[in-house]
């Protein structure tokens, strides 16, 4: 009776610990999104907008609006500079994080506008949420 007890008190202790623990799919790190911002103000500030809209906007989204160059167009150097303004102030603070939607949200009190980065496959892309792709 007593190894059944203790088979029985080791099972409920398993399934318990085996319950409260993460997968690496559903948690988010982020110092990696943080880890990302600074060869984004590097790539602003050399100029390499359309490198930028292809290496840190959702590719699904830069095909929608016809490729970075047409992209471009919208993306003029009010819109630069407030990027790189809020890139350098999101570097200093935590986001937000929403794990199910994999977003996470940089916002302060100096922020123009929230910026908002979301975790496709194993990348982090820079998303207007008004611009949000579902499926995901």
């Amino acid at each position: 009776m007593k190894k059944i007890n203790s088979l029985l008190s080791v099972l409920v202790l398993s399934i318990i610990i085996a319950g409260c623990s993460t997968s690496k799919e559903y948690s988010i790190d982020w110092t990696e999104i943080r880890n990302e911002i600074q060869p984004m103000i590097e790539m602003m500030e050399k100029g390499l907008y359309v490198d930028f809209l292809n290496t840190y906007v959702d590719p699904r989204l830069v095909h929608l609006q016809g490729g970075a160059s047409s992209m471009l167009a919208d993306f003029d150097a009010t819109k630069r500079s407030e990027l790189l303004q809020t890139l350098k102030q999101a570097k200093q603070i935590q986001p937000f994080i929403d794990t199910e939607k994999k977003i996470a949200t940089f916002d302060g009190e100096n922020f123009i506008r929230p910026l908002a980065f979301q975790k496709i496959g194993d990348r982090w892309y820079l998303i207007n949420n008004a611009n949000q792709i579902e499926g995901n």
